[in-house]
């Protein structure tokens, strides 16, 4: 089959994306790629042809991240400023580049792909990483921070949100189906999740049993093979005496830097342990007084070095989360916005670690506390390891390709 992968958002969405297209190009299958303009060379690296679509995602994290840390509702308003920016940019790139195609997938926040493939006359996968896409009375829309509520309030927030998603999103995407010959979408959320893959592991999340929508499916995460071996100067910072801590926040702007950095150094000194921070978008810098206990990294292969940490503090990304539960490794949960607010109750949920932490009120001593718990607590440690080897007996990828084929 000839196929293009077209995902949209950080690299929570890609990375994945990227997993799957290396086992498809592996079964004998063509694959190209339509991404975010600063995700094009993670891409071509693998020698997989891929072209620009829609807008930077880290210029606008940059620009915007700040803002949306820590609120729910509000999350949306520098979303829905560039909305008809990235939906005419998802048209226009896979207009272009998905014409001869069996079959297109997207992620994340593609809106496009599913009429590009209705005009095309081919079929049409939408891949995320957590059931919250679909409404449900067992959780409620990814505009709150509070994840239980009774299921009459879920049905109500959904409405809500499904009426605020039409508002949005009905003009850009109706605009460009009309030229494309289309009809209108009345129904932006029910168009939405059909055609949905769910591709994340059953002992973490699964769709619920009051979702109908058409071409549902689940598989295992799709973990990419990072090959990349850990840098030597880390390697012996981790030798040189117990466990570290990692504490990252992976694609997530942070608009105080310097104060979260001095939260985690006071967090570590406070517990006398040691731990490697992920720099990632954050903007946190250390200092060279900090070398002794913490060990800063930008990009560092998750899978090899998280079998290495006591216990993985991050911001609730569905892939962190996951790479952490394949290593067997406590969780602290520290969510930003949408979907992590989700995974950190499930962390939680599941014995994988305490309370998610509140990132807009976050101090030392609540992350130390968190941290100690992490480490501390056998319940947590023995629910990790059995996690750990529940994950690392499936291949999502392998699951998905055989599943593509199927259907192909």
């Amino acid at each position: 089959m000839k196929i293009v992968l077209a995902p949209e958002g950080t690299e929570g969405d890609i990375r994945p994306l990227l997993a799957l297209g290396l086992g498809l190009r592996d079964a004998g299958h063509t694959v190209e790629a339509c991404v975010p303009p600063d995700f094009i060379d993670s891409f071509t690296s693998y020698g997989i042809p891929s072209h620009p679509m829609s807008i930077p995602v880290k210029t606008f994290m940059t620009m915007h991240g700040g803002m949306m840390t820590g609120k729910t509702v509000r999350t949306f308003k520098p979303m829905l400023a560039c909305f008809e920016t990235v939906v005419d940019g998802q048209f226009t790139a896979l207009e272009q580049h998905a014409g001869n195609v069996d079959l297109i997938i997207g992620a994340g926040l593609q809106f496009a792909g599913g009429s590009v493939a209705e005009k095309r006359g081919i079929a049409y996968r939408h891949v995320v990483h957590v059931p919250i896409i679909a409404p449900s009375v067992y959780y409620p829309p990814p505009i709150t921070r509070r994840v239980v509520f009774p299921r009459f309030v879920n049905r109500a927030l959904w409405a809500v949100y499904a009426l605020s998603m039409s508002l949005l999103l009905s003009q850009p995407i109706n605009s460009r189906r009309r030229k494309l010959g289309l009809p209108p979408v009345t129904g932006i959320l029910r168009f939405f999740v059909r055609n949905m893959h769910l591709a994340m592991d059953p002992e973490l999340a699964t769709w619920p049993p009051d979702i109908h929508a058409p071409g549902l499916s689940q598989t295992a995460y799709w973990q990419f093979p990072d090959s990349r071996e850990l840098d030597t100067h880390l390697q012996r910072f981790i030798m040189q005496g117990p466990r570290p801590v990692y504490i990252g926040f992976g694609s997530m702007i942070d608009p105080r830097p310097y104060r979260s950095m001095e939260i985690i150094r006071t967090a570590v000194k406070r517990l006398g342990i040691r731990a490697v921070v992920g720099q990632g978008w954050t903007g946190m810098q250390l200092q060279p007084a900090d070398d002794n206990t913490l060990f800063p990294v930008c990009h560092t292969p998750h899978l090899k070095l998280f079998p290495h940490m006591a216990a993985v503090v991050h911001h609730g990304g569905a892939g962190t989360m996951h790479t952490a539960g394949l290593s067997g490794v406590p969780q602290v949960s520290i969510p930003h916005l949408l979907d992590q607010y989700y995974w950190g109750n499930r962390i939680h949920k599941c014995g994988l670690g305490p309370r998610p932490l509140n990132c807009a009120r976050l101090t030392a001593g609540q992350l130390a506390e968190a941290i100690q718990q992490a480490i501390e607590n056998p319940f947590y440690q023995e629910n990790a390891k059995h996690l750990g080897a529940a994950l690392r007996r499936r291949d999502g990828v392998a699951e998905a390709v055989k599943l593509i084929e199927q259907a192909g």
